[in-house]
């Protein structure tokens, strides 16, 4: 509502909610995603010195934004356009926001790069030929074009298809996709004393 006037992250102006009932199903949407995290996952990071406010807006002035996080090591904004589907916004942001939590606690993915095909150069080597959401393929390395601009990009792709409801077949045993959302699983496993490596957390139901 009015309390998102005048918002602005890079650069990028917003327009705020101004109808209470689409205000309202934002709140339960926001709910009801947040309760698919481990008790305490993001209380974790607040005390850990990194407090999240979600902004809920309407729409970004880019229409194509459905999501932006804005942080550093002392503070995190996640905003989220509704007008776009909730969940798959806020799965990839929330990633960007756990990351900035595993990299303040001295977490690092510098075997990233070699799960990526031999040659492969972020945001140099786009193709939809090795995205599965263009092809399908299980066997394709990265899971949309967009995973393929940046590192954390991509981890925040896969992380998304990690929450997703349904598998992809990316994510199927021994694939490419599969190795990288199993170092991202690996990796929050190790950092977080809220998750405990021998429960099965929501994003670990497809691996």
């Amino acid at each position: 509502g009015s309390e998102t006037n005048g918002y602005v992250v890079g650069g990028i102006s917003t327009t705020p909610i101004s109808d209470s009932n689409v205000i309202n199903n934002a709140l339960n949407n926001l709910n009801n995603t947040l309760a698919k995290y481990p008790r305490g996952f993001f209380s974790e990071i607040k005390n850990g010195g990194i407090p999240l406010t979600v902004i809920l807006i309407n729409n970004y002035s880019n229409n194509s934004i459905t999501g932006v996080t804005d942080s550093n090591y002392s503070f995190a904004n996640i905003s989220i356009a509704v007008s776009h589907p909730f969940e798959e916004s806020f799965f990839h942001e929330s990633y960007h926001y756990i990351e900035r939590y595993i990299f303040k606690k001295g977490g690092n993915f510098s075997s990233w790069d070699s799960l990526n095909p031999e040659g492969f150069v972020y945001n140099q080597n786009i193709s939809n030929m090795n995205s599965y959401a263009n092809t399908f393929s299980e066997s394709a390395p990265f899971v949309n074009t967009y995973a393929q601009t940046a590192a954390t990009e991509d981890r925040a792709s896969t992380f998304e298809y990690m929450m997703a409801l349904n598998k992809a077949s990316c994510l199927n045993q021994n694939t490419t996709v599969w190795r990288k959302a199993s170092m991202i699983s690996g990796m929050i496993d190790a950092v977080f004393t809220s998750v405990n490596p021998s429960t099965i957390e929501y994003w670990e139901r497809h691996l």
